[in-house]
């Protein structure tokens, strides 16, 4: 029985030895390009197509380098990429140039004490056969229609008929999928934004690769019949706080009324407006533009540049004319104070500008919290900011109200003084 024992025990400590000194197979770093052809020196590999890396040596790990900055084999801090449980990995190059495909294959033994490195590069001459068109336009009378690239390679672009004419000498817009390629009609190279050509019939654009490899593009241009369509369909003011200003649009009489919040500075006011589809609208002889920076328009009935009318001019080149007719609101309307049974109603002099309130006998007029209607906008006593039924303030004697114009700290314009006055009765 010990002699059985001690036969077991020496099998293990052969099996423990045999384990610590067992190691992965010796690495191959050996691989295959599919999707690649060879020439004499180096792999062809074309920009923006991918090809494979296929795993066929041996190893425990398995890690690629595909030559492109900070993924160059050996360089300081560069970066590979590890296919260790896949049998292939893919490629793509973005940019023509030689590189130094690099395949690392590592194993360990003596649970990684020691390990051993193969390596494999290949070069790759990277290519750029790239010949199509990526988009395609005409610029006419400073707008831009955009072509439709179809599967056949024909280019559709639509234009008003009134601007047939002008296909004659029209100017064109287009990219390709690689700056090295080139353009051409016939012999003639094309350039965009700059080469002019007449699209009354079809024309046939040749993409050539820096290759050399070709491609061809017709470019048909159809007309349709203009739009009439000159409406301003809403129009309101900038947003002031949670307050907005919407226009009344009497459209059988082409008048566009609005009522404007006190707090509105009418001299520098931001319009906001949906027209017509295609349509072009002019303020002051200027093409308004709702994708721009805002533009300040003087509302108002003083000043310089005042706006009294908006010109809409339709696709078909017909127009209209709206009248603009501006109303402002008091600052005050309706002046109270909350907390109080019942709710006290204050005499309002708009002209006076004056607001006098009577409250009754036994009221702590010291702690009285203000509410009113009419302006939106900031209201002080002095330097302090009101909060419309917030601010707590002392009425034992007479009080300055001034109401701002503007949304800002740089806009706000000062307004109406009105001075509140407290009767205990």
């Amino acid at each position: 029985m010990k002699i059985a024992k001690l036969f077991v025990f020496i099998a293990i400590l052969a099996t423990t030895y045999s384990c610590i000194n067992e190691s992965e197979p010796t690495p191959k770093a050996m691989f295959e390009l599919s999707g690649l052809e060879r020439n004499d020196t180096a792999y062809v590999a074309f920009v923006g197509e991918s090809f494979k890396v296929v795993r066929k040596g041996s190893g425990e790990f398995y890690t690629l380098y595909e030559g492109t900055t900070g993924k160059v084999f050996g360089a300081s801090g560069a970066l590979g990429v590890d296919f260790n449980h896949m049998d292939s990995v893919e490629v793509l190059y973005s940019t023509v140039g030689v590189y130094n495909l690099t395949v690392v294959a590592t194993s360990t033994k003596n649970f990684a004490d020691k390990f051993e490195r193969d390596f494999k590069t290949e070069k790759i001459v990277v290519l750029d056969r790239r010949n199509q068109l990526s988009n395609f336009s005409l610029f006419i009378n400073n707008e831009e229609y955009k072509g439709i690239i179809g599967g056949d390679n024909r280019v559709e672009v639509s234009v008003p008929d009134i601007y047939a004419d002008s296909l004659s000498n029209a100017l064109s817009i287009f990219m390709m999928s690689s700056g090295s390629a080139k353009a051409f009609i016939g012999t003639e190279q094309q350039f965009s934004n700059v080469s002019r050509n007449n699209f009354k019939n079809d024309l046939v654009y040749t993409i050539k690769s820096a290759t050399n490899t070709t491609n061809t593009y017709t470019i048909n241009v159809k007309t349709y019949i203009s739009s009439s369509e000159k409406q301003i369909k809403a129009l309101r003011l900038g947003k002031i706080s949670n307050f907005e200003e919407v226009a009344t649009i009497d459209e059988p009489n082409k008048t566009i009324s609005i009522v404007a919040n006190y707090a509105s500075n009418l001299s520098q006011s931001n319009l906001v407006i949906d027209n017509s589809v295609n349509s072009i609208v002019y303020i002051n002889g200027d093409k308004y533009n709702p994708s721009g920076s805002p533009k300040k328009y003087n509302l108002s009935k003083t000043g310089s540049n005042q706006v009294s009318a908006i010109r809409v001019v339709a696709q078909n080149r017909s127009e209209q004319t709206y009248t603009l007719n501006i109303s402002q609101l008091p600052a005050l309307t309706k002046f109270t104070f909350i907390g109080l049974n019942p709710m006290p109603e204050a005499q309002i002099d708009i002209e006076a500008k004056t607001v006098t309130i009577d409250v009754l006998k036994g009221t702590d007029i010291t702690k009285l919290v203000a509410s009113w209607e009419g302006s939106v906008g900031t209201v002080k006593i002095g330097t302090l900011a009101q909060a419309n039924g917030v601010t707590v303030t002392d009425f034992t004697t007479p009080k300055v109200y001034t109401f701002y114009k503007g949304t800002t700290s740089s806009g706000l314009v000062s307004g109406d003084k009105y001075t509140v006055t407290v009767n205990v009765k």
